[in-house]
């Protein structure tokens, strides 16, 4: 069984200078954020190596004029570990992981439509939480999004 620490280490020992944050707050969590270029590498050690075989959950938000994306990743010994990786706004793009971990393609396709982050190599990117027709990109969770402005789009498609 893999600790918080021991991921962190791990990581940083695979990884290096791609490391961009890491952290390990309590014995069995672990945050480490990577660079986009080692996002793939990262996600093959946790997975492969490191023994994180579940994915909990893929979180997304705006952080400044980046996008973060979050992997919730749990192993079974329950240390929980998010690698993070942080996207330009004008350049959200991303591998998909699915080929690795299966599970992810899920929460990829909901991340993509509600924040416009890309999964490049997603095999199935249509909606799945906004309904058909809904304008492309129109991301309801990014802050450029207003109440008024998500209302009239669905408004419109209710107008057909």
């Amino acid at each position: 069984m893999i600790d918080g620490a021991g991921t962190v280490k791990s990581m940083q020992e695979r990884l290096g200078a791609e490391v961009m944050d890491a952290r390990a707050p309590k014995p069995r969590r672990a945050f480490v954020r990577v660079s986009r270029g080692a996002f793939g590498k990262a996600v093959r050690h946790a997975v492969l190596d490191l023994g994180f075989s579940h994915l909990i959950a893929i979180t997304a938000a705006e952080v400044g004029e980046e996008m973060e994306a979050m992997y919730h990743l749990a192993c079974m010994g329950a240390t929980v570990l998010t690698l993070s990786v942080r996207v330009p706004k004008g350049d959200a793009v991303l591998p998909d992981i699915s080929e690795i971990m299966p599970s992810a393609a899920i929460y990829e396709r909901e991340a993509q439509e509600m924040t416009g982050i890309r999964f490049e190599g997603l095999k199935d990117d249509s909606n799945l939480v906004l309904p058909k027709g809904w304008p492309s990109g129109v991301h309801p969770l990014r802050k450029d999004q207003t109440y008024e402005g998500l209302v009239k789009v669905k408004l419109d498609l209710e107008k057909g």
